[in-house]
C-alpha cells in the first residue's frame, strides 16, 4: 500500500468518532439572549434563592438581574464573558466589572443552559462535571430561554 494512502487511513482512523470542537464565536452565539434561572444546587442542596433571576448575554457582555434588583452591595452585576470549547467540554469565564470572576463549564440546547461555576478566590481550575457536592463550592444552575429573545 502506498505511504500516502496509509497516512490518510491513519488520519481518518484517528479522527473517527470525535466531533470537532465548536469555535468560540459559534459557542458565544449560542449563549446570546436572556436566560431565566429554573434550579440552583449549591453544596449538595437545591436552593430556592436565585430562581427567576435573569442572565442576559449580548456579545461578550453579560448582566445579571436578580429578584432583589440589578445591584449587589450597591453595584450593578455585569461584566464580560470568555468561552472556550474543546472536544470534552465547553468552558466559560465570567469576569465581573467589580473584579470578581467565576470559572465554569456549560452545555446548551436551543432552549436550555446548564452551568456549573465556581467563584475564583484563588487559582481554581474549571469544574470537570455537573455536580454540586457538599465538599465543593460550585453551583449547578439550570436555565431556560426567557422573554426578550
Amino acid at each position: 500500500m502506498p505511504r500516502a494512502i496509509r497516512v490518510l487511513l491513519l488520519i481518518l482512523a484517528m479522527s473517527a468518532g470525535s466531533a470537532p470542537a465548536q469555535t468560540a464565536p459559534d459557542v458565544l452565539q449560542a449563549l446570546q439572549g436572556t436566560w431565566i434561572v429554573r434550579t440552583v444546587e449549591h453544596l449538595g442542596n437545591t436552593l430556592e434563592i436565585g430562581k427567576g433571576d435573569r442572565l442576559v448575554i449580548g456579545g461578550e457582555a453579560f448582566a445579571l438581574h436578580t429578584a432583589a434588583g440589578d445591584k449587589v452591595k450597591g453595584k450593578k452585576v455585569k461584566g464580560k464573558i470568555a468561552v472556550r470549547s474543546n472536544v470534552t467540554q465547553q468552558e466559560i469565564d465570567f469576569l465581573f466589572s467589580t473584579g470578581q470572576a467565576w470559572h465554569g463549564v456549560f452545555t446548551t440546547t436551543a432552549n436550555t443552559l446548564r452551568l456549573n461555576h465556581v467563584a475564583i478566590t484563588e487559582v481554581v481550575a474549571h469544574p470537570k462535571e455537573f455536580a454540586a457536592p457538599a465538599v465543593t463550592a460550585g453551583s449547578v444552575i439550570l436555565m431556560s430561554r426567557g422573554s426578550g429573545d
